[in-house]
């Protein structure tokens, strides 16, 4: 294998859209190794998806306690079975990575500095 160098150092600090983006990866990430215990039957704590009456599985969004608006007046992902929680995590985590969550992650940010501010 060839290295390939560079010219860039590591930023000593990221900006907050990048770092509201980092932490919701690692959030969806965590998703996905829980999601992997699921199938496996073990019992997951902390989950965001959950299995409705029907069958199907619905999965929300979380930037710390507050859950992510994905569209107006839409705050999670319907999926008909496991697979499709995988392949809508990995969409979500997809959309995060492209910035398309931005103002939705902003306006989660929002509320919850808000909620420190009031205490």
């Amino acid at each position: 294998m060839a290295l390939t160098f560079a010219a860039h150092k590591k930023p000593r600090t990221l900006d907050r859209v990048s770092q509201r983006r980092q932490k919701i990866v690692t959030g969806i990430d965590q998703q996905i190794a829980l999601l992997d215990q699921h199938r496996q039957g073990q019992p997951v704590k902390n989950a965001w998806f959950w299995r409705g009456d029907d069958g199907r599985y619905f999965l929300s969004i979380r930037y710390g306690r507050t859950e992510i608006e994905l569209a107006k007046g839409m705050y999670s992902v319907e999926c008909a079975d496991i697979a499709g929680l995988d392949e809508a995590l990995a969409e979500v985590r997809s959309m995060v990575l492209k910035g398309k969550l931005d103002v939705a992650l902003q306006k989660a940010s929002n509320t919850l500095r808000a909620k420190f501010k009031a205490d």
